[in-house]
């Protein structure tokens, strides 16, 4: 997998790592075709669409029917005719990126996520300099306090 350096650059505008598909291909950019794999749908429809020419606030998404949706801009302006596929959520596939990460770095892939540390999982184990084993971690954190809290508390725990 080529490096995916808007990945990480939409990431940190989208702590939820969910957006519908169009967003995310407007984020992801030319890293979008390879980073594609790694988003799920879920079952979970948007509430809103971007305005994705910059006019103003986002649209609200209206639903029809099961495959019929409508995108109605704030001022009263034209409508965009949209259908499920178009508002479906996607979120990050983050065991798949763990395990990315783990084949690209080379050491052994392991996915869980730590509980009492939000954005936070152990992704694989590393061999370390002396023949032990050390835990590698992927933080992705909603606000820098996030990212402070994980750091300390993994410290502390291979301090001990």
């Amino acid at each position: 997998m080529a490096p995916l350096h808007r990945l990480w650059q939409a990431l940190e505008e989208m702590p939820a790592a969910a957006a519908i598909m169009a967003e995310w291909r407007v984020r992801l950019g030319a890293d979008f075709e390879s980073a594609h794999s790694l988003l799920r749908p879920s079952d979970q429809e948007a509430g809103c669409y971007p305005d994705f020419a910059g006019h103003g606030l986002p649209y609200h998404v209206v639903k029809h029917g099961p495959d019929d949706f409508s995108a109605v801009p704030p001022d009263g302006g034209e409508t965009i005719c949209l259908k499920r596929a178009d508002v479906l959520i996607h979120r990050l596939d983050l065991r798949k990126l763990a395990k990315e990460i783990a084949i690209a770095l080379g050491f052994s892939p392991v996915f869980s996520a730590l509980q009492d540390l939000p954005g936070t999982w152990r992704v694989g184990t590393a061999a370390a300099a002396g023949g032990s084993d050390v835990a590698v971690h992927l933080v992705l954190p909603a606000e820098p306090d996030d990212l402070r809290r994980s750091i300390q508390e993994i410290t502390m725990s291979v301090a001990v």
